[in-house]
């Protein structure tokens, strides 16, 4: 179980490092889901990664969420491809 928290708690690190932080938008967490981002290169050059790197997201969070989710909340991930452009990232 700590385990299982803890690789929660560094996906949504990551995820927010990714997504730069302090960006401002609607909250993403209600009373019974959470909502997170995912910016990825779907296509590019570096296409190959972000797809499996996409890929992995989703099975982790069907896991999470088949375990009960986190607190009773279900995880939805929304995910915008940068096509390997930093602008495109900003605009996501």
């Amino acid at each position: 179980m700590k385990q299982a928290i803890c690789t929660a708690v560094i996906f949504f690190i990551l995820t927010g490092v990714a997504l730069g932080g302090g960006v401002k938008g609607s909250p993403g967490v209600t009373d019974d889901e959470i909502l997170v981002g995912n910016i990825q290169d779907l296509s590019g050059p570096m296409a190959y990664l972000g797809g499996e790197l996409k890929h992995g997201a989703e099975l982790y969070i069907r896991h999470v969420n088949e375990s009960g989710g986190v607190y009773g909340r279900k995880i939805s991930m929304i995910t915008e491809d940068h096509q390997y452009n930093p602008a495109m990232s900003l605009a996501a």
